[in-house]
This record gives structure tokens, C-alpha cells and sequence, in this order.
């Protein structure tokens, strides 16, 4: 899924390339042919960005909605450099020696009404200058729904995904079952909407989701997160659990996040487990820190990194096998070797 902070950065950049300029504008796969017709050679006069949801303005023309789903994209290049369009571009614009090609879940064009009925059904951006806490809290405090679920509601709070959700949360010390109403205002403000804020924008300003103060000097694999997509707390050292909320994975440190022992609303505890790691494609760590948890590397990564360390292993190990090899390589070798780490990237690289 692409996240607030990357729908943000990229607003940034085409403020560069692209406003104040005209696109002959086509729609290649067929599926935006009479939007691209609209908006194609009329000056981009400004861009939007609400959460996930991105918002082109054409002088006379309209406006240009755009939401990614989980692998769009909006890359722009040099004409000499561009690439072809792809069966997903549902539109090309090209002009002024650029390029850009847009894939996207949902794409539309209307005029100022589609803006207005977007912008009022959607939440606080916290990354946004006009954005105001205080309606969100609003919601918070009158809602029983959970703050796991409110604080991914995109009609309460914009931008926020699920890892967004697992680390601020974490940093707030609030567990994601808690009933919105149950907070207090300084746990929303505070906690809440200050952590929401302060990593959205560390996004937009570092391109990826670290969320661990470097003051805290955790070891790896704390390197970039505290809570998504780790084993155990690299501050208390308790499990991690896991459930589902509305169908997407919640994660909490039952020390550092204590769950509330008061039933709301007659609902039983759900059904907690321990974190299963995997090898995430939407919030990489450092390849360093994937070594001290094998079970982030892909089977092309752990066998490079097995084959640095001088064994060879059988071509029919499945990659559980692999991955207990692993381990055993790190008790056996604490300090992971230079030689390891660049293996793992290499074949990182070629996969």
C-alpha cells in the first residue's frame, strides 16, 4: 500500500516538474480516455494531497483524483529516458521534455464538486497545515470503536496505514483495543495525534518509515522500527502479539501497550498470538538487522548469506531449514560479517 508520506513527496516533486505547465494527455490502456481528454494541453495550476488521496488541478479543466491501492505509481522522466507505457497506465502525460505515467487503484475526473465531496469525507491530515486535531478528537472521544480502528479510518484520520498504526500507537503506549472513548484527551493529543504527525512528516522528509529515535540506541533488528513486523520489544523484551481489526493485522507489546482488564461494551479479548516476521516488501529494514532476524530474508537472501559464511547448503532445504541455519550461523558468529551483509544485498538486488 502506498502511504501517506510517499502520496506527500511525490506532491512535492511534481510541484517541481509539473505545475504551471501543459501535458498533451492520453490515456494508454483505454480506461481514462475521456478524463485524459479533458485536462490534456490545460496548465496544471495546483496539487492536493489528503492522506492517501491526491487531488490535479487544470486551469478550466477540472480536477484529477487520484488514489494508488497498494502499487501505483506516478513516475515522471526525461523523454529520452522514458519508459513505455505499461497495461496498467491509465494516463500519460507529455510535454515540455517530460514524461509521466500514472497507475493507479482509482482514477477520476470532475470538477470542483468531486474535490469538495472528497475533501469533506475525509479526515485530518496530520502532515497538512490546515489540519485540525481537535475533530478528530472529536470522533475519538465519542466513538467505542477501537483506536486501532479509528486511527485507520481515513474519514477520521488520513493518511495513517497499518505499520503507521502499530508504531505510533507503540509510542504512545496505547493498545489498539482501547475504545476511543476510554482516552483522555491528553492520551489523543499527546500521544495519539503528536506521534501521528511527527512520523508522517519524518516520512515525507526521509522517503521511509523509521520510527526508532536514534537516541535510544536499541541494537538491531530495532534499527528502523520498534513494533511492525518484529518478534519481540527492543525495549522490554516481551513477545510481540498479534490479531486482526477490520480484517488488517494489529500488533502490540503487551508490557509496554497493557491491554485494559475492564471489558467494553460486553466484547472478550480476541485471540492473541505471537508476531509471525516475514519478509516485508512495504517497510524494508536494514540488511544488517535482518540478519539477527533470518526469518526477514528471502530464500535467495538466505542462501547467500549462508554461502558467505563458507557452508553449502542442499538445494532441496526449504526455507525453514535455511532459516534455523541461519540462527545457528549468528550464535555461532555474533558479529555479522561484512562479507554476509553484502552477499544479502546482492541477491537482494537480483531478485
Amino acid at each position: 500500500m502506498v502511504e501517506g508520506h510517499q502520496c506527500h513527496r511525490l506532491a512535492i516533486l511534481h510541484r517541481r516538474q509539473l505545475l504551471g505547465k501543459s501535458f498533451t494527455a492520453t490515456s494508454p490502456n483505454g480506461r481514462f480516455t475521456e478524463g485524459a481528454k479533458a485536462i490534456s494541453n490545460r496548465p496544471l495550476t495546483r496539487i492536493e494531497v489528503v492522506g492517501k488521496n491526491l487531488f490535479y488541478f487544470f486551469k478550466d479543466a477540472g480536477v484529477l483524483h487520484f488514489h494508488f491501492g497498494m502499487s501505483g505509481r506516478f513516475p515522471v522522466w526525461e523523454e529520452d529516458r522514458a519508459e513505455s507505457p505499461k497495461p496498467t497506465t491509465r494516463l500519460e502525460l507529455r510535454g515540455h521534455g517530460l514524461v509521466g505515467h500514472l497507475s493507479a487503484m482509482t482514477v477520476q475526473h470532475g470538477g470542483n464538486e468531486l474535490w469538495e465531496a472528497k475533501r469533506s469525507a475525509l479526515g485530518e491530515d496530520p502532515v497538512r497545515d490546515d489540519a485540525v486535531a481537535s475533530r478528530a478528537w472529536e470522533i475519538f472521544k465519542s466513538s467505542r470503536k477501537s483506536v486501532g480502528a479509528l486511527v485507520m479510518d481515513q474519514s477520521v484520520i488520513a493518511g495513517v496505514g497499518n505499520i503507521y498504526r502499530a508504531e505510533l500507537l507503540y509510542k504512545a503506549g496505547i493498545h489498539p483495543d482501547t475504545p476511543g472513548c476510554c482516552l483522555t484527551e491528553s492520551q489523543f493529543m499527546d500521544g495519539v495525534w503528536f506521534h501521528a504527525r511527527d512520523l508522517l512528516i519524518r516520512g515525507v522528509q526521509s522517503g521511509s518509515i523509521i520510527t526508532v529515535d536514534p537516541e535510544e540506541g536499541l541494537p538491531a533488528p530495532w534499527n528502523r522500527r520498534y513494533l511492525y513486523n518484529q518478534s519481540s520489544c527492543g525495549r522490554c523484551g516481551d513477545r510481540i502479539v498479534s490479531w486482526s481489526i477490520q480484517n488488517r493485522t494489529a500488533y502490540a507489546c503487551p508490557t509496554c501497550q497493557p491491554r485494559s482488564t475492564t471489558p467494553q461494551g460486553g466484547k472478550e479479548a480476541p485471540a492473541y498470538r505471537e508476531a509471525v516476521v516475514f519478509p516485508s516488501h512495504c517497510a524494508r529494514d536494514d540488511l544488517t538487522a535482518m540478519l539477527h532476524t533470518p526469518e526477514k530474508l528471502s530464500v535467495k537472501q538466505l542462501r547467500a548469506v549462508l554461502e558467505g559464511a563458507g557452508q553449502t547448503p542442499p538445494k532441496s532445504a526449504r526455507k525453514a531449514a535455511l532459516v534455523e541455519m541461519a540462527k545457528a550461523q549468528l550464535v555461532a558468529t555474533p558479529d555479522i560479517k561484512t562479507e554476509q551483509t553484502t552477499a544479502a544485498k546482492s541477491a537482494s538486488k537480483s531478485a
